[in-house]
């Protein structure tokens, strides 16, 4: 190298390397996936819990006497739902307790069980209708829908 070009060299300052890229904060990008993952974790979660709630004894109970509410709804036949009913709290008592201990209950000591089976005890009318009415021949002044409402809630409350 020439007089001339050391010169112009030892003029020219140190190289110095930028700061090193840090860790935080994360670039929006970062966030915005960060945030997708949530969200899909999120809804995984809720879909998991409605999958094992249909699949519970108080799920499977629900979906009986929504469906056995459907089919009243569209026929308007009251017999027929009670009919329906009857036989959907049989399933769950059997599918709950031992098959000697449910399947000779009636009457009072059905609707015992009922209320025992349940954290949401049934309304007084319910009751009544459970324990004897259905049996009944007429049963025209029964209110289907707060009987439903009634059981509805007490399927939401039956213990596993």
């Amino acid at each position: 190298m020439s007089e001339r070009q050391l010169e112009l060299a030892q003029q020219l300052r140190a190289l110095h390397l930028p700061e090193p890229v840090g860790f935080w904060p994360l670039a929006p990008g970062w966030w915005i996936l960060a945030a997708l993952l949530l969200l899909g974790a999120g809804y995984g979660l809720l879909s998991l819990l409605r999958h094992r709630r249909r699949r519970s004894l108080a799920g499977q109970c629900e979906q009986l006497l929504l469906r056995a509410y459907s089919n009243w709804q569209s026929s308007g036949t009251t017999d027929d739902y009670l009919l329906e009913l009857a036989s959907v709290l049989r399933r769950v008592a059997l599918a709950k307790d031992q098959r000697a201990q449910v399947a000779r209950l009636s009457g009072v000591e059905w609707t015992q069980w009922l209320v025992q089976a349940s954290a949401n005890p049934l309304q007084d009318a319910s009751r009544q209708m459970l324990a004897s009415g259905l049996y009944q021949p007429s049963v025209a002044e029964l209110d289907v829908s707060a009987l439903h409402r009634d059981l509805l809630r007490w399927a939401r409350g039956l213990h596993a």
